[in-house]
């Protein structure tokens, strides 16, 4: 019983650094595309507005 309980404990350690490393991941995976998405929204704003001051009538 003693023997297997450092081992668990280590792969337990193990699973969560991994489970850790994976949060970190996909929290800057969601910044980047969050900042993705709003810097693609500037864009098209601007060139609406762009297109929309110049457009020939």
């Amino acid at each position: 019983m003693y023997l297997k309980q450092p081992s668990f404990h280590m792969q337990h350690c193990h699973l969560g650094s991994i489970h850790v490393s994976f949060q970190i991941i996909y929290k800057l995976l969601a910044h980047t595309l969050r900042s993705l998405k709003s810097l693609v929204v500037i864009y098209c704003y601007e060139a609406s507005y762009w297109y929309h001051k110049f457009r020939p009538d």
